[in-house]
């Protein structure tokens, strides 16, 4: 019978086991996020400009009043792939990057 009092030994040949991080699977879900945050920024844009733009402005440290353009469909679709797919792009690069400095 084996105590649990000791913690069992891991037998990887002396290497730390690390986990991987799926890059696929990262490259998705945050494509995904990042669109939907895209599509709410979007909406609050869409339906509320000038506290909008304000609001950004304070956060950036910008005056986006000045810069403010009206979304049209065409942009928000070329916006919303554009930006979701290279965050999620930056995210994957991210974990690629992660999984081969890990290993070492």
């Amino acid at each position: 019978m084996k105590s649990n009092a000791y913690p069992q030994k891991n037998h990887h040949g002396g290497r730390n086991a690390v986990m991987k991080l799926n890059t696929r699977s990262l490259f998705i879900a945050t494509t995904v996020v990042a669109g939907v945050l895209y599509a709410i920024c979007a909406l609050f844009v869409a339906i509320m400009p000038q506290a909008t733009m304000a609001f950004f402005g304070y956060v950036s440290h910008l005056d986006l009043l000045t810069i403010a353009q009206p979304i049209t469909w065409g942009a928000f679709l070329v916006g919303l792939i554009f930006f979701a797919l290279v965050t999620g792009a930056s995210a994957a690069f991210v974990g690629y990057y992660y999984n081969r400095v890990a290993v070492r």
